[in-house]
């Protein structure tokens, strides 16, 4: 008897997730040893659990980070005709809100909870794309929130600015222990 779609997906979330977990913390406590040895192991495993279980970032911070402009129905009634079809399509409950970032990149991201959807489109998606592309990425995008990927998005993000953080850090350390010039070992 074949598993329906839903479940095989959330697996697939829940082992996205568990790897990407598992990396960060095995690097957290790599990091630990290196500086502070066993000591350094648990200050690694604490530091690691912290970041996983504090608050993400709120959707509203990341808009204002790119300017994000909400539209209304009445701005973008295109835009909302083609979400409202979409989402009626998937079987998902909620349009999304949308968001205009002035930027001529070519992107279109979602975030929120399936239950409070939010999409932005960068003015270079809207003018660059034809119509029927633009409806593609939005069907992207509303495949995002039907399988609530939202969640394991944000968790990479998070991940990935931790490792930029740890990456930093590892630079100053370095030009920290440099030797300076002529120092005599």
């Amino acid at each position: 008897m074949a598993r329906p779609r839903w479940i095989s997906r959330r697996f697939n979330n829940l082992i996205q997730a568990t790897l990407l977990l598992s990396g960060m913390g095995a690097m957290m406590v790599l990091l630990g040893w290196m500086l502070a040895g066993p000591v350094g192991v648990w200050y690694g495993l604490l530091l690691g659990v912290a970041m996983v279980l504090m608050p993400r970032a709120s959707p509203q911070l990341i808009l204002s980070m790119y300017q994000a402009r909400k539209l209304s129905p009445a701005e973008a009634p295109g835009l909302y005709s083609v979400m409202a079809q979409l989402v009626r399509r998937t079987g998902t409950s909620v349009v999304p809100t949308m968001y205009h970032v002035p930027s001529s990149l070519l992107n279109a991201f979602t975030l929120g909870t399936r239950r409070r959807p939010l999409v932005a489109v960068t003015d270079g998606l809207l003018r660059g794309l034809t119509p029927s592309e633009v409806v593609a990425v939005l069907a992207h995008e509303v495949s995002h929130i039907h399988h609530n990927d939202m969640w394991i998005m944000s968790l990479a993000d998070g991940v990935t600015r931790i490792i930029g953080t740890m990456a930093i850090v590892g630079q100053v350390l370095l030009l920290v222990n440099l030797p300076a010039p002529g120092a005599r070992p």
